[in-house]
């Protein structure tokens, strides 16, 4: 959160407080990094003025709602888990693969 709120000060021409920041803190403390960072970029190339944080949680429930939602969670971690069975060679494939060790030295 810090290195966002330097670079809004710094973008914006605003300063800041130990108050404001720790309002920030306090206000955005349920977001995860990932979150918070495409929270922070989304409001920051939306807003005309510097965000406060109804607009840095507007921006993240924007990004949500637009099927753009970067969570900084990749999809696949969401992808079932495989089974017993996906999870087997098939006897061609384990063949397969047994005979490239082989042609490598490797059996």
């Amino acid at each position: 959160m810090m290195q966002w709120l330097a670079r809004f000060t710094e973008h914006y021409r605003q300063p800041i407080s130990k108050v404001s920041a720790d309002t920030y803190r306090e206000g955005l403390k349920d977001l995860t990094p990932g979150q918070l960072d495409a929270a922070c970029r989304e409001a920051m190339r939306t807003s005309e003025f510097m965000p406060v944080v109804a607009t840095i949680r507007h921006a993240f429930q924007s990004l949500n709602n637009s099927g753009d939602s970067y969570t900084g969670r990749p999809a696949y971690l969401d992808e079932p888990p495989l089974s017993a069975e996906e999870r087997e060679y098939t006897p061609e494939e384990a063949e397969q693969i047994n005979k490239v060790k082989r042609s490598l030295g490797l059996m």
